[in-house]
């Protein structure tokens, strides 16, 4: 019997013991983020990026573009260790963009704040007039310029406004084709609605350049 109890005594003190033989990892810690990105823009068709690198045992990093109003995010590009700079090209005027960047070791990753860049528009409003085409009838004409290397699509408004108190009557939008580094006319015509006075109550204007598409 006393065995018996010497046996079961010493059965718990062996789990122990075993149990004390295994070695417990902890996971390695994330990478150090990336600071201080900021986001510039060069030209209507690039934007330069920069960061701080705070890792100094990363395997790459991935540059980020949220798309589709921040729910889709789309992967600029991957660039190796210790890069610092990227610039992103081929992008279209006038429009914001949302960086941010994040650095990957292992299965490990961390991500720096966001950054945003607007590109400035390329075309140009040289002039413009008015001209009375008829009692209801206004039409605006003038000259566009484009600094793109690339043929591009215009759109340019032009609002029509009350010279007696300043309110708004009618806007209308053209679309014109501009070739790259070239000027081009526009014409954009407007009916007066019949629920208006006619005659030139309406007769002050100015346009604007919309949005400009680059044709890649």
């Amino acid at each position: 019997m006393r065995k018996k109890y010497l046996v079961l005594l010493l059965v718990p003190l062996l789990i122990a013991l075993a149990g004390c033989g295994k070695k417990h990892f902890a996971p390695p810690p994330e990478p150090n983020a990336p600071s201080n990105l900021t986001a510039t823009a060069v030209s209507y068709k690039q934007i330069h990026l920069s960061w701080q690198d705070n890792c100094s045992d990363e395997d790459y990093f991935r540059l980020l573009c949220p798309t589709m109003w921040g729910i889709q995010h789309q992967t600029i590009a991957t660039l190796p260790p210790n890069t610092t700079s990227f610039d992103h090209r081929n992008l279209q005027p006038m429009t914001e963009y949302e960086y941010y960047v994040c650095v990957h070791r292992g299965e490990e990753h961390t991500c720096s704040g966001r950054a945003y860049a607007t590109t400035p528009c390329p075309v140009t409003i040289l002039h413009s007039e008015i001209h009375v085409v008829s009692n209801r009838r206004r039409c605006v004409t003038g000259e566009i310029e484009s600094s793109a290397d690339e043929p591009c699509a215009t759109e340019i408004a032009a609002h029509f406004y009350s010279k007696y108190t300043g309110e708004l009557m009618g806007t209308v939008i053209g679309i014109f084709n501009i070739e790259a580094q070239a000027t081009t006319d526009f014409r954009i015509d407007w009916t007066q609605p019949q629920d208006q006075m006619p005659g030139s109550v309406w007769t002050d204007y100015d346009v604007e350049v919309r949005d400009v598409e680059i044709e890649y």
